[in-house]
């Protein structure tokens, strides 16, 4: 029998911390920057998640200039805060 293999969850504020890392760094990067080479599902999810949650808190802005284009995300204008709500795992 074949041993089962538990994944440690991925929960959307690891994801705020990688964004804010980032756009401490930079201005601007690119969504798939925030993926792994091969991304799982949850990954993609809970990163897009993240995303969606600090632009709705205006602490970034998103741009795709083209249809199915890179994804940029750049600094809002409100800090970049964890909350309770980022502490949930999908």
């Amino acid at each position: 029998e074949e041993p089962i293999v538990l994944t440690p969850r991925l929960m959307v504020a690891e994801v705020v911390g990688r964004i804010r890392a980032r756009l401490e760094r930079a201005t601007w990067f690119d969504f798939s920057d925030l993926l792994s080479a091969q991304p799982t599902a949850e990954e993609v999810i809970v990163s897009f998640w993240a995303v969606l949650e600090l632009l709705k808190r205006q602490a970034i802005v998103v741009e795709q200039t083209t249809l199915f284009g890179p994804i940029l995300i750049g600094r809002g204008t409100a800090p970049i805060e964890t909350t309770d709500t980022d502490e949930r795992e999908l």
